[in-house]
């Protein structure tokens, strides 16, 4: 060890550690080299930890001196990004024995009990240390005074994470993960069909529209986008839409009609569906009755007086689609999320003709929800629109349903 001063290989620390003159040495010293290999994650969370611990000190401090000002202790506590959060937690689950929600607790709604709950069981100022930061984003969105471009940014964040809600990505198959919602029956009037009622199965529908992740599990798929087996009946284009707005967990656009059956076909056989329920588009009646909240008849998913701070409209200013799900106060009864603004959303039958659900022909598609390019009476429950079956634009996209087939097999 003198040897190695002498040369001016190491440096002295203090009385317990020793430095590296240069991080270069490592590739001389192969032994050395796979020790930090080895703890590379554990020394990485000391510097980490030794490092919060500074800064709560320093916090720590400083609220001390705001409370004998006559401050408030509230907003002091830092927050770790959720990255550094996940490896504290298990350290903080083997060293006070609490208990952890089990590996894999995602943030659905039974995930985020029992994320919630370990963090109710911490102390206050712990509780705010430690808390997990996806729990912090979910309810900055459980605001309606949360600005338009927070939201925005909070599901940029999400995406960075990998967002860990349920219902966005893809499951551990590859395939995508869908939240589904269980709908009961009903009956539902077309807007401008005046006395014509439509009967509504029991059927579930997805939480949240197809994402780009999951959508993307489609276009890259050996069995995919360029498998004739989807396109039964169907003009195929040579090439899938342009990924504009592409974050995993922003929803999927640029898909025209085609595009989101031969998607459907495709998850249905992955799937290994009976012949008995289908992943299928919602028809417009099915979409309605979600959107409106079965009998209640809402004029908008969360009721029936407009109110801009829970839909991506015009009126949003951010002029782009934002992340799924950014609009928890705007679901519809049952938790169904986007179904005002944010994409106008496919359904299956024609928009002339309600009744004729069959695949073929060019005769325009119906559209229902409204989009972020437009003003609230687009977003209402009953507004209807067309859209030729092979176009596709950056404001649509389309939900799936999982429910008796209508096309033959």
């Amino acid at each position: 060890m003198d040897l190695l001063r002498r040369q001016g290989f190491l440096v002295d620390g203090d009385d317990r550690h020793i430095e590296l003159a240069h991080e270069t040495l490592l590739s001389h010293w192969p032994r050395l080299r796979q020790w930090c290999a080895r703890h590379r994650d554990s020394l990485a969370l000391r510097r980490q930890v030794k490092q919060a611990a500074r800064d709560w000190r320093r916090m720590a401090e400083q609220s001390d001196r705001e409370q004998a000002a006559g401050g408030s202790l509230e907003g002091c506590a830092g927050r770790w990004r959720w990255e550094q959060q996940r490896p504290a937690l298990l350290a903080l689950h083997e060293l006070a024995h609490r208990p952890l929600p089990p590996a894999g607790t995602d943030f659905g709604d039974a995930g985020i009990a029992a994320w919630r709950g370990l963090a109710a069981g911490m102390e206050k100022y712990l509780h705010s240390f430690l808390r997990p930061e996806p729990l912090a984003l979910l309810d900055e969105l459980a605001v309606d005074g949360t600005a338009q471009e927070r939201r925005e940014e909070i599901g940029l964040r999400l995406n960075q994470m990998a967002d860990p809600r349920r219902g966005v990505g893809l499951a551990a198959d590859g395939l995508p993960d869908i939240a589904w919602i269980d709908i009961a029956a009903g009956e539902v009037e077309i807007e401008g069909l005046a006395h014509h009622r439509l009967a509504v199965d029991r059927l579930r529908v997805a939480r949240y529209p197809v994402t780009w992740q999951q959508y993307g599990a489609f276009v890259t798929a050996a069995d995919g986008y360029h498998d004739r087996r989807w396109w039964r009946r169907l003009v195929q284009r040579k090439q899938p839409g342009e990924a504009r707005w592409a974050g995993n967990n922003y929803p999927a656009i640029n898909v025209c009609w085609a595009d989101a059956i031969a998607f459907c076909r495709w998850l249905s056989a992955r799937w290994r569906l009976g012949g008995a329920q289908v992943v299928r588009l919602p028809t417009e009646w099915e979409w309605q009755w979600i959107a409106q909240g079965g009998a209640t008849h809402h004029r908008y998913p969360w009721g029936d007086d407009w109110l801009s701070a829970r839909a991506n409209s015009h009126e949003s200013g951010i002029g782009r689609t934002v992340a799924v799900g950014m609009y928890p106060l705007g679901a519809a009864a049952g938790g169904v999320d986007d179904l005002a603004g944010n994409v106008w959303e496919w359904c299956l039958n024609e928009y002339d003709v309600p009744s004729n659900t069959q695949v073929g022909g060019n005769r325009p598609r119906a559209l229902r929800g409204g989009s972020w390019l437009d003003f609230p009476g687009d977003l209402r429950c009953g507004r209807r629109e067309a859209f030729p079956p092979d176009e596709r634009d950056g404001d649509i996209g389309f939900r799936i349903v999982l429910a008796q087939p209508f096309e033959p097999a």
